[in-house]
């Protein structure tokens, strides 16, 4: 993982690895107050406020200095040759994991940066303790985001739509309003994962760093990377089912807005005057229950490939899937 750190002279400093930010820790290069940034992220923050510093921290109260290789702290340059690793490998519900498609955001759980072309084989983690901290690693990452999906799930289920598209509320524009509000909470919310998802491979990466950097791990930290990769093409599919869903979500009350006149309400359903309206508005409908089977699909697939999926994760704490999420017939 590459680190940026703005040196008190003002000169930015590339720091290619975890083992280099250690070395610069503890020659006094970096203290907590030291702009830092990670990857290619633009954004300056404090060295306290980057995990990769506070563990490398952690690492160096554990850990012999002799254990940490000669800095290779170098100067900063504009050339895009430099040497990375590759930040593709932690976006995942995106790089940035910031939406998908048209909503300008990367793909979670996948970035629309192409990894680089190797010349060699991907590489490969040695030794069993190395193969256990990966298999480790990887299930809190896969299990950590199914729990953030089940709160998305039961927040979305909280905020009881069905009462506000039925009955009398279906002829009030303040509740039609309000539905269409859940729309960007929920899309606001799947951001949220996204962050929350890109911010974690991030963290586990960087302890893997460590470890690889300490000795007797060797291999980790990339295997670690290709790893989170493939969950973040797994995890793209989800996160664009649920923006889809985030869409129907507000279209279907923009309708029933749009067409207040056009509507009466029935058994407390809307019955359509025109038969055009009518069959807009089924196909609205039945765009939840769409959503609903590609999620299923979308879940009995990764299981498939990945049957340990979740098997860290209470029942009743797993998300449910294939339910679709507003059903007005």
């Amino acid at each position: 993982m590459r680190f940026r750190v703005r040196a008190a002279s003002g000169k930015v400093l590339s720091l290619p690895d975890v083992a280099s930010l250690a070395k610069a820790i503890r020659s006094g290069t970096i203290g907590p107050d030291t702009p830092m940034a990670v990857g290619k992220q633009r954004g300056w923050h404090p060295a306290n406020s980057v995990a990769a510093y506070r563990d490398a921290i952690a690492a160096l109260n554990r850990a012999p200095a002799e254990r940490f290789p000669s800095s290779r702290l170098v100067e900063a340059k504009s050339s895009p040759t430099t040497i990375w690793r590759a930040p593709w490998a932690f976006a995942a519900l995106g790089a940035g994991l910031l939406a998908v498609g048209a909503l300008g955001i990367s793909k979670v759980l996948s970035s629309n940066e192409k990894p680089p072309v190797l010349a060699t084989a991907a590489p490969a983690v040695s030794g069993l303790r190395a193969n256990a901290r990966l298999r480790v690693y990887s299930f809190q990452f896969g299990d950590s985001v199914a729990v953030e999906l089940r709160q998305l799930q039961d927040w979305l289920a909280g905020q009881q739509l069905q009462p506000r598209l039925r009955g009398a509320a279906l002829k009030r524009p303040g509740s039609l309003q309000a539905a269409r509000s859940v729309s960007t909470g929920f899309l606001q919310r799947l951001d949220s994962l996204k962050v929350y998802s890109t911010a974690l491979a991030g963290r586990l990466v960087a302890r893997a760093d460590s470890l690889e950097a300490a000795g007797g791990f060797d291999g980790l930290a990339s295997a670690l990377e290709d790893e989170i990769a493939r969950w973040s093409r797994d995890f793209a599919g989800y996160a664009e089912i649920m923006s889809g869903v985030g869409a129907a979500l507000d279209s279907l009350p923009a309708f029933l807005l749009e067409k207040q006149g056009s509507f009466a309400v029935w058994e407390g359903k809307a019955a359509f005057l025109s038969r055009e309206d009518a069959a807009r508005f089924a196909m609205l409908e039945a765009k939840f229950v769409d959503l609903a089977g590609r999620e299923l699909a979308w879940s009995t697939t990764l299981l498939a490939k990945r049957p340990d999926w979740m098997s860290g994760v209470l029942e009743d704490e797993r998300p449910r899937f294939g339910r679709p999420v507003l059903a007005l017939q």
